[in-house]
């Protein structure tokens, strides 16, 4: 493994801060559900990048990113989950104004398929960009004398590391300093808004790709 690993770790914590679908779910999550919603999505972002690791160390990923109908399918997975996360989340927010109690645990959190989990770990695996990070970015620090399975693992686990610790101080800060957009009308507003945004990274997803 190249001895550079404060470089990568740079390169890692560079990709978690820029905002993306993660950041616009964590945030909503967090301000519906506080701190229990945004850390079980949290969660769900590190069970996604385990399961992106895990294909990377058995060479999944790179013959996934080479074969460019497979890429062009993860692009439309990923922006119509997006997509769909997003319109329904617009549509609740038009139709849970003033009928639905924002501190029952259903409207908080979801289930299944809005549950915080699901949507933390389906829009980091299907997003082409960290695929890409995969097999483009990480294998500039693999040593070709070593093993490249155990060290695609020791990397991998620093990035479950380092976005278990970004996205578990986000949240509690997050917590801390907005309670306010808690209240059931500011939480329309924010669901509105942000399914909105996750609509756009979609079509984002789709039409301009990685």
């Amino acid at each position: 493994m190249s001895a550079d690993i404060s470089l990568f770790v740079g390169l890692v914590v560079v990709a978690l801060v820029v905002p993306g679908p993660d950041f616009v779910v964590v945030s909503r999550n967090t301000i519906a559900g506080g701190r229990v919603g945004g850390l079980l999505t949290a969660l769900g972002i590190c069970l996604g990048l385990a399961a992106l690791t895990t294909v990377a160390a058995l060479g999944v990923a790179l013959v996934v990113a080479e074969n460019e109908s497979v890429l062009f399918a993860l692009r439309l997975l990923g922006g119509a989950y997006l997509g769909t996360l997003g319109a329904l989340l617009v549509w609740k927010a038009g139709g849970e104004a003033g009928d639905v109690d924002h501190g029952s645990p259903d409207a908080r959190h979801g289930g299944g398929f809005l549950s915080p989990v699901a949507q933390g770990f389906l829009t980091n695996v299907l997003n082409p960009k960290a695929l890409v990070f995969y097999v483009a970015v990480m294998p500039q620090f693999l040593d070709p004398a070593d093993s490249v399975t155990r060290q695609t693992t020791i990397l991998g686990a620093v990035i479950i590391a380092l976005a278990a610790t970004w996205w578990g101080l986000f949240v509690f800060t997050l917590a801390r300093v907005v309670p306010w957009l808690s209240r059931p009308a500011n939480r329309t507003r924010l669901d509105r808004a942000a399914g909105f945004v996750l609509i756009a990274f979609g079509l984002w997803v789709v039409f301009v790709g990685t």
